[in-house]
């Protein structure tokens, strides 16, 4: 019996359960054991475990430059800040 077939045997009774709903079911499924398969050192297929840590090395890369843009700007904004504290100091020095 097929992945979908299971889904639909098991929720047989629910009359709101659509096509989409069943899809997403099975992938999200499949898509956890797949992963927890790498993970875990289960998975056997090498091609898949370089396409998943090439992900994930890409997912990091983007993180990193977010991160550096973030310090960045706030970078930018700190000199601007100061420059305003100190032209308030000089007027109250007066």
């Amino acid at each position: 019996m097929s992945l979908f077939s299971q889904e639909i045997e098991s929720n047989h009774d629910n009359p709101h359960l659509t096509f989409e709903t069943i899809v997403t079911r099975v992938l999200r499924r499949e898509c956890r054991s797949f992963l927890e398969s790498i993970l875990d050192g289960t998975c056997t297929n090498t091609e898949y475990i370089d396409i998943y840590v090439e992900y994930v090395l890409g997912q990091e890369a983007d993180m990193a430059e977010w991160h550096r843009e973030q310090l960045d700007k706030t970078k930018k904004k700190r000199p601007a800040e100061e420059d305003a504290r100190d032209a308030k100091k000089m007027s109250t020095d007066d």
